[in-house]
């Protein structure tokens, strides 16, 4: 006989467990959207954070890996850093060993490689992507066959070796998945910005599609920046950066773009405000080492020397920095800390082999020596100066 109070008491209890694992789906793809849209906001040490949290939660889910991989990845592409992009590579691997019936992971491998140098390990790996998506006992998803299309297809227009008419043919696959995706037009936009050179016309076209199927996506605003930046068409460039920032205020790549532009056309003031509120957005050492370049462009050296000061620990190898710290204390009137500053320049710029001293690093040299009571000495490094290709601009 049916005991009907305990058959009401599972239902409820199985009802409630629906409920709970709704709810616990429902964050999950929430933080995962809000952690990819971190990525590509460049805020990649917070998207960091999520990506564990959400590997955490779900250790068998390939495409977490494949997302924090890809944080990685353009974290070390931005920062110059081979060991973010190894630790891009280890994520991916991992991704691959929880299923290798998914592609992504095996292109983000591919992608590391190729940015690494290692050719023969990207054609590998992306050998191996397209072997999964034709091998129809894995039944991989549209959407996921789109995304590894076109994620190579990203790789090859935005790495310094190209293969252009691989990008192509990868985007083309990427269309017959799904056309109505404005990821496609994007990177057709892209493909033709690199392949076509000033004849912008194509370009434009397929960033319009992409923007007509989503009027918020301000990547497609960033990318149509650039385009005409490309072509030093800066009121055009300028345009696009505020349209962007208009849609999101908080979308720091244009507050990025825009002080380059502005920086570009010798807007140094304001150039410093918008790569300021970057910097709010983003606060890498890289970003902290460029700003305080930018500070010193104002002229506003006390402010220069204490920026310069802050951001030469996150990276001391940045000899640029020391460059500058050593013009600011001269033109502060500070001539023993600019010596001290400029004969560290020079030191590390002979350690490094690969810095190239300019005429102005022995032009201010001089100038301190001279203003430091070694006058001849002085006279020898203005001389220099003088004599080297494009001469010392008083």
């Amino acid at each position: 006989m049916i005991n009907h109070s305990n058959m009401k008491s599972f239902n409820l209890k199985l009802a409630s467990l629906s409920l709970a694992i709704l709810a616990t789906s429902a964050v999950f793809a929430q933080t995962k959207d809000e952690a990819v849209r971190k990525t590509l906001n460049e805020r990649y040490e917070s998207a960091s954070a999520d990506f564990k949290k959400l590997m955490s939660m779900d250790p068998a889910n390939a495409e977490i890996y494949f997302y924090c991989g890809d944080n990685y990845y353009y974290w070390g592409k931005q920062e110059n850093d081979m060991n973010t992009i190894d630790s891009a590579m280890a994520v991916y691997k991992r991704g691959i060993e929880v299923n290798p019936g998914n592609p992504l992971n095996y292109v983000g491998y591919g992608r590391t490689a190729w940015q690494k140098g290692d050719e023969a390990v990207a054609n590998n790996q992306f050998a191996k992507a397209i072997e999964v998506i034709n091998t129809k006992s894995n039944k991989v998803d549209k959407t996921v066959q789109q995304v590894a299309y076109l994620k190579m297809a990203e790789t090859f227009i935005q790495s310094e070796k190209k293969r252009l008419q691989d990008a192509y043919n990868y985007i083309n696959l990427a269309m017959k998945l799904n056309d109505k995706n404005p990821e496609v037009y994007l990177q057709m936009g892209d493909y033709h910005s690199e392949n076509d050179g000033v004849d912008l016309s194509n370009a434009v076209r397929y960033y319009n599609q992409a923007f007509s199927l989503d009027a918020q996506n301000t990547r497609v605003l960033l990318r149509k920046g650039q385009l005409y930046v490309k072509v030093k068409s800066w009121d055009d460039g300028l345009k696009y950066f505020n349209e962007a920032i208009g849609i999101d205020p908080n979308f720091a790549p244009a507050y990025r773009e825009r002080a380059e532009l502005l920086y570009r056309a010798g807007r140094y003031p304001a150039a410093v405000e918008s790569y300021g509120k970057y910097l709010e957005l983003n606060n890498s050492c890289r970003v902290q080492q460029r700003y305080a370049s930018f500070i010193f462009l104002t002229k506003d050296y006390a402010k220069a020397i204490s920026e310069i000061q802050n951001a030469i620990p996150c990276n001391p190898d940045n000899t640029i920095m020391y460059r500058l710290l050593a013009y600011s204390y001269f033109e502060s009137g500070d001539y023993e800390k600019g010596k001290g500053a400029i004969d560290d320049f020079f030191n590390r710029a002979e350690q490094k082999k690969n810095v190239t001293v300019l005429a102005s690093d022995y032009g201010y040299r001089g100038k301190l020596l001279s203003k430091l009571g070694q006058d001849s000495l002085g006279v020898l490094d203005l001389e220099k100066a003088i004599g080297m290709e494009g001469g010392y601009p008083e």
